[in-house]
């Protein structure tokens, strides 16, 4: 005869049986009968389960065959009272099942975060209890092992059948389940299934004030912001590692762009691979070159203009746009850049409330090593890109000259940024000087465009948020066709680690930089991984983007930036005499940083550079969050000084004032980039600029030059 093993669940499930709960329940009955003989259920139990062989020899029974079976066997057995008491115990329980409702309902804030999810996706505003539901959620999202996760589900509904409350929301259920958890050591498993949402008075703020981390408060500025607030809550909970999740909480480290998991920082493409992908109508005359150009750029803006969080970049613009308009006279080519920079595509930036911006990178003549590269139809075959060189150092000088035009309209806002890419050259050309002292007076009036400098017999791919060689990259394969892109940010907070070691205490403020290094290198190679998971298989989130044999993104390949936030502030504390200790310990700090970020990269195949940049935001959350722990930092600003690690230039410096010492990838040396600020109405005239310009030229530590005029004006003055 076999022995019964399973029983099935009222809601269909197949679980294990469990004689030691037919003999609770015998117990409790005789109990309320007047008899506490555990021994005597124990007996009654097994007479339950050899009922059970017999009457149900080769199938599995149910619930109710189980029950049926305990009242039969309390009735033959000599205990009529007992078997009632049973009876009338399990009608009220399916009568309080039968009237038992949960109402869905948002999570409270106040009362903390519900735990765990529970609901279901059906989007009914209320449904009959089930434990089953809280047994697959348990099993599905926590990871509870199925006899564990009934047990919890059991004890639950002990409690809520208890409670004889017809109407049960969802977060009391979800609060009951948190508590049985809790209460069997089940910690982390409560971490894992905390639900993700936003405070409802944080969403009335919002949609009152507009979001404070976009500037620019739009409906859809809104949307997004809170969207990204959902998201930013899973990652840190699903994909950060938990000590890096906990100083990026307490303001030791910052991890931007949490709430965009699936795009990269900065994402350079070439232009010649975006026309190879979306170039269509190679039959159409020539005469309507420019249209074919624009509508190919549209395409690729479109699809993969949200593959970057911060900037998208198209690189050499002007050069493949050379063979569509080298035809037009200066007029009618003045008329197609001021298309070109209000089509739809370009216009549709920036996004994320004004933190996503397009970026058209522009060479005042044709880079050598684009110089042989073929031009497609309708070109006369045999062309290459060599023969357009004076068509795009037009066109580089049409897209500043429309660009100054709707600037002063007052369209600047809705326009991408430009970078001009100036050759390391001894002696300019009339043309190249008259387009450079061009983009130079619309820079002094905006602080747009700005300026990057590439060294002779180097090739550098890339835009401003990243300027790199092929040595610079981890696949140098891709470095002329393929992204150049910075894929994550992460500032270590030097100013926290400089007050925690104290002064004079060098050792133990390296040490913690070093900590905060290896936290942020661990965390790139955990958003690395939901990246690559996300083009792996077909229909994956960045498969549309990674598919092919030469993607034009790959996540896997791009860099990661850690900053030591507040550095020059930070060596100060540690090292107070003025002198080559602080320049000693500043290298120190670069170095030991340098060093731990390979030590933990290189394991897992990662590509990190250690670089001063000046990120902003990393520079104002990080103090902003000391003002709040450390009461040296609340001195520093509390003379109504914006609060931000971040170093400013003088209002009046020219352009060897250094912004930022930024350490080149593969340790070449320091390199910086000049920011050179001035009041508007003291401007220095054409030709200063042009010999700054110049200086920054020849220095071959500057890689870039911005011009930073005080108050921009982004408006036609009235």
């Amino acid at each position: 005869m076999t022995r019964v093993t399973q029983v099935r669940t009222r809601d269909g499930r197949v679980v294990p049986f469990d004689l030691r709960r037919v003999a609770d329940t015998i117990h409790r009955a005789a109990v309320e009968e007047g008899t506490d003989d555990r021994f005597l259920a124990e007996e009654l139990a097994a007479v339950v389960a050899l009922y059970l062989q017999r009457a149900h020899a080769g199938r599995i029974p149910g619930v109710a065959d189980v029950e049926d079976a305990v009242e039969r066997v309390l009735r033959d057995t000599g205990h009529p009272k007992a078997a009632r008491s049973f009876l009338l115990h399990r009608d009220r329980r399916r009568a309080a099942r039968a009237r038992l409702v949960i109402e869905d309902d948002a999570p409270d804030a106040a009362a903390g975060p519900a735990l765990p999810l529970v609901g279901g996706d059906s989007g009914a505003p209320a449904r009959a209890w089930s434990k089953a539901r809280i047994v697959a959620a348990l099993v599905e999202e926590a990871g509870l092992d199925e006899p564990t996760a009934v047990d919890v589900a059991r004890a639950v509904e002990e409690r809520v059948l208890e409670g004889a409350v017809p109407r049960l929301p969802t977060s009391l259920v979800r609060a009951l389940v948190d508590a049985e958890l809790f209460a069997r050591g089940h910690v982390r498993t409560r971490e894992r299934q905390r639900v993700v949402g936003v405070p409802k008075s944080d969403i009335a703020r919002r949609l009152a004030q507009g979001p404070l981390d976009r500037r620019a408060t739009d409906p859809s500025a809104v949307a997004e912001s809170l969207g990204e607030d959902l998201l930013r809550q899973l990652v840190i909970e699903e994909d950060v590692p938990p000590e890096a999740a906990e100083a990026h909480r307490t303001g030791d480290l910052h991890l931007a762009d949490l709430g965009t998991p699936l795009s990269l920082r900065h994402v350079a493409l070439s232009t010649e691979a975006l026309l190879a992908a979306h170039l269509r109508g190679a039959e159409s005359p020539r005469r309507e070159g420019a249209r074919r150009f624009a509508a190919a750029l549209a395409e690729a803006v479109a699809v993969h203009g949200a593959a970057a969080s911060r900037t998208f970049t198209l690189e050499d613009l002007n050069v493949f746009w050379a063979p569509f308009v080298d035809r037009l006279e200066e007029d009618a080519l003045l008329v197609e850049a001021r298309e070109l920079l209000l089509s739809p595509a370009v216009t549709a930036f920036p996004r994320r409330g004004g933190l996503s911006r397009l970026e058209l990178v522009l060479a005042p003549e044709v880079p050598a090593r684009l110089a042989a590269r073929e031009v497609p139809p309708p070109a006369p075959p045999g062309t290459t890109l060599s023969d357009y060189d004076d068509a795009a150092l037009r066109g580089a000088r049409a897209l500043v000259l429309a660009a100054a035009a709707l600037r002063r309209e007052g369209a600047g806002a809705r326009l991408p940024d430009l970078t001009l890419v100036v050759p390391r050259a001894s002696r300019r050309d009339p043309a190249t000087a008259a387009l450079l002292r061009d983009a130079l007076a619309l820079a002094a009036e905006t602080g747009e465009p700005r300026f990057v400098f590439d060294a002779p017999g180097l090739p550098a791919r890339g835009g401003r948020g990243l300027r790199a060689t092929a040595g610079d990259l981890p696949d140098p394969l891709r470095h002329d066709r393929g992204d150049v892109s910075l894929a994550s940010y992460a500032g270590v907070n030097a100013v926290a680690a400089a007050l925690r070691a104290g002064a004079g205490n060098a050792d133990a403020f390296l040490d913690e930089l070093a900590r905060g290094t290896a936290l942020a290198v661990e965390t790139a190679a955990a958003r690395r991984a939901r990246w690559s998971a996300g083009g792996d298989a077909p229909g994956g989130s960045l498969w549309g983007l990674r598919r092919g044999m030469e993607p034009l993104l790959d996540p896997d390949g791009a860099l990661h930036v850690v900053e030591p936030v507040g550095l020059a502030r930070a060596v100060a504390i540690v090292a107070p005499e003025d002198g080559a200790e602080r320049e000693s310990l500043r290298e120190q700090a670069v170095a030991r940083m340098r060093a731990r970020s390979i030590e933990v990269a290189r394991p897992k195949d990662l590509f990190v550079t250690v670089a001063e940049v000046g990120d902003p935001e990393a520079a104002r959350r990080l103090a902003e969050t000391d003002v709040e722990r450390f009461e040296a930092v609340r001195r520093w600003f509390e003379l109504g000084a914006d609060v931000s690690y971040l170093d400013e230039p003088d209002a009046t410096g020219g352009p060897t004032v250094e912004l930022s010492g930024v350490v080149a990838p593969r340790g070449v040396g320091a390199r910086r980039r000049v920011r050179w600020r001035f009041p508007v109405e003291g401007r220095p005239g054409p030709d200063a600029l042009f010999a700054g310009l110049e200086a920054a030229a020849r220095d071959p530590r500057v890689i870039e030059l911005a011009l930073d005029p005080w108050p921009r004006r982004w408006v036609r003055p009235a």
